[in-house]
């Protein structure tokens, strides 16, 4: 996110939850508001899209690392323990993996390959 885009948000949050700001900054809470209520949509906190934005990166196929530059982590890591279990290879998609290997392995008629 720019620091512009970073710099509206938290006006736009001080305007919404404190009650600091003007109109223009109330304006443009007014107009995402009924953006929300015109889709027929719930309205979500910051927070929440900023977990939707990556969830659908990660989602889309996005590197590691391109997730943590879109979010702004200054460590992989921080990435990886926010967002990890989201990405391919997770527990449960390991083991189903596994799972379907091991009885495609035991089906009759399915050797193993021999070793050199």
């Amino acid at each position: 996110m720019s620091k512009e885009n970073v710099e509206i948000v938290r006006r736009a949050v001080a305007y919404e939850y404190y009650g600091v700001g003007d109109r223009a900054e109330a304006e443009e809470i007014k107009r995402a508001k009924d953006a929300w209520r015109a889709a027929e949509l719930e309205p979500i906190t910051l927070h929440e899209g900023r977990h939707t934005f990556a969830s659908l990166l990660i989602d889309s196929g996005a590197n590691p690392k391109a997730v943590q530059e879109f979010m702004g982590h200054s460590k992989i890591q921080t990435t990886f323990d926010c967002y990890g279990h989201l990405f391919p290879g997770s527990h449960d998609e390991v083991r189903e993996r596994m799972d379907a290997y091991l009885l495609a392995a035991t089906e009759p008629g399915c050797e193993p390959e021999p070793t050199a």
